[in-house]
C-alpha cells in the first residue's frame, strides 16, 4: 500500500515537473467538478420537489444534480483558479523559499507555517461559491 502511495506521489510529482501548469488545470478541474457533485448529491439534495415543480422544472439531472451550476465549476477549475494559483504560488516560493528537505524537521514546519499564513492573509480571495445557485433563483 505504501509502495503504491509512493509511486502515484512519484507519477504526480514527475507529471508537474514536466508540464506544470497543465497538470494543475487536470487536477483543479478533477478535485473541483468531483467535489461539486459530491456536495450537491449528499449534502444538497432536495428532499422533495418544490411545491407544485419537478425536477425537470428546477433544471436538475435525477432529481438532485444541477448540471449548469457544475458546467460554471468545470469552467472555473479549468481556467481562472490553476492559473491564479500557480502563479501565486511561484511568486510565494520567489518571495519566501522553501526550506529544504533535509533541514531540520522544525525548520521546515516553521517555513511552511509562514508560507501558510501569507497565503490566508495576503491572497486576494477566490470564492468558487459565487458561481453556485440555488434551482429556482
Amino acid at each position: 500500500m505504501v509502495a503504491r502511495l509512493r509511486r502515484a506521489v512519484t507519477w504526480y510529482d514527475g507529471r508537474l515537473k514536466a508540464a506544470p501548469l497543465r497538470t494543475k488545470i487536470f487536477t483543479s478541474f478533477t478535485i473541483l467538478t468531483s467535489a461539486d457533485i459530491l456536495r450537491q448529491a449528499f449534502f444538497e439534495a432536495p428532499s422533495s420537489p418544490a411545491a407544485g415543480a419537478t425536477t425537470q422544472q428546477q433544471g436538475l439531472l435525477w432529481g438532485w444534480w444541477e448540471t449548469e451550476r457544475t458546467a460554471r465549476m468545470a469552467v472555473f477549475s479549468c481556467s481562472l483558479h490553476p492559473v491564479w494559483i500557480h502563479h501565486w504560488f511561484n511568486f510565494l516560493e520567489h518571495w519566501r523559499p522553501s526550506a529544504p528537505l533535509t533541514a531540520p524537521p522544525t525548520t521546515v514546519l516553521r517555513v511552511a507555517m509562514i508560507k501558510t499564513a501569507i497565503d490566508q492573509f495576503a491572497s486576494v480571495r477566490t470564492h468558487p461559491s459565487l458561481l453556485q445557485s440555488t434551482p429556482g433563483r
